[in-house]
């Protein structure tokens, strides 16, 4: 997987390293890593993107290739008042949604059955998985 990071707080190191290995590390559990080492991800940081859009974050397509999308814009809220583990738990919700995207085809990615299939994956590594 090719990740960039960019935006609010992307120069504090510790986020920075740990969003991109936490990505990688999704990546490659969600995708496998033959899949996974063809996706390029950009990761966009933003200021009270709550606020603006009444979401903690996003998941993109930005490829041309709808029937195979391998390039996605993943947008996260990384507002001081967020955690840090908060925000690694959004950045794994929206790589659920990237798993819709490329594994299922499903351009929608809504919170459906295949979405809350990993309710019980979340929970045994001590993450709850939002709407």
């Amino acid at each position: 997987m090719i990740i960039t990071i960019e935006g609010y707080r992307s120069h504090n190191l510790k986020l920075f390293r740990s969003l991109g290995c936490a990505a990688k590390f999704y990546g490659d559990k969600l995708l496998g890593k033959r899949m996974s080492r063809n996706i390029l991800l950009e990761i966009k940081l933003t200021k009270d993107l709550k606020q603006k859009e009444q979401a903690y974050g996003f998941c993109h397509i930005t490829d041309d290739d709808l029937n195979r999308p391998r390039e996605f814009l993943i947008e996260l809220d990384t507002s001081m008042k967020n955690s840090f583990r908060q925000i690694l738990i959004w950045l794994a919700h929206e790589m659920v949604h990237l798993y819709q995207m490329t594994v299922i085809k499903d351009p929608y990615s809504n919170h459906n059955d295949s979405f809350y299939s990993f309710k019980e994956s979340f929970k045994k590594v001590g993450l709850k998985l939002y709407r």
